[in-house]
């Protein structure tokens, strides 16, 4: 007979998160659906998965919001819809703002897990 001990552990500091995260600075650009594709990439601080992405902006987003990214990799563009999931204002008058991919080709988002584990 098997006996359950119950033992106190704190997972505050555990990322259940289901893809591994890396800050990184890529060219990256962003667009919402009532505004055209910036023609260039710009270099970018961001924290990468391969489930989404946060970076600071200063154009006033929401959660819920969709917006359309581009960014360059070591081996070329990957392009991606994704939906704002989380804003958090910061003093400087921009919002760091987290995205999940909503729509992101396989290829692509195997380029993306690949530069993150080999960054």
């Amino acid at each position: 007979m098997s006996q359950c001990h119950e033992t106190s552990t704190d997972w505050s500091d555990v990322d259940l998160r289901e893809h591994v995260r890396v800050d990184t600075m890529l060219p990256l650009s962003y667009w919402s659906d009532s505004e055209h594709m910036p023609g260039s990439l710009r270099p970018t601080a961001l924290n990468l998965c391969g489930g989404g992405l946060r970076l600071a902006i200063a154009k006033p987003v929401h959660v819920g919001d969709s917006l359309s990214v581009r960014s360059g990799v070591p081996d070329g563009v990957v392009a991606a819809r994704t939906q704002v999931v989380r804003v958090q204002a910061q003093a400087d008058q921009m919002a760091q703002v987290s995205m999940q991919f909503t729509g992101i080709g396989s290829c692509d988002q195997e380029r993306l897990v690949q530069y993150i584990y080999a960054t």
